[in-house]
């Protein structure tokens, strides 16, 4: 079987798929490979008197925020590295997947079963 080093996991922080994570997640530990997970947020044009700046880094925040709670079940002792990309998912997952020296890709469907 091909040891993976290093395994993307394409996360929806608005939306939990716990059991994809979790996949993602012991896959990376029993290869003992590391884990990354890349959020994707949709670009807010600047208004309402905040600055893009300013707009940039409240959806990061917040992604973050909602990345970390998704995390919190997991062993701390498996580093997992969390991204925040603005732009389209398509797009912005085949640059890090270009950027990046990644094995695996790892996304949930979409949808509400898992089928």
């Amino acid at each position: 079987m091909h040891q993976f080093k290093h395994i993307l996991y394409v996360a929806d922080p608005l939306v939990a798929r716990p059991w994809a994570l979790e996949r993602a997640w012991t896959l990376a530990r029993s290869a003992q490979a590391r884990l990354t997970l890349i959020g994707v947020a949709q670009p807010v044009p600047a208004g309402g008197g905040l600055t893009q700046e300013q707009i940039d880094r409240a959806i990061r925040q917040d992604y973050s925020t909602r990345l970390d709670a998704q995390l919190a079940y997991f062993d701390p002792q498996h580093e997992v590295e969390p991204k925040i990309v603005f732009g389209r998912m398509h797009i912005e997952v085949i640059r890090e997947v270009l950027r990046g020296d990644y094995d695996l890709v790892i996304k949930a469907a979409e949808g509400e079963g898992s089928f």
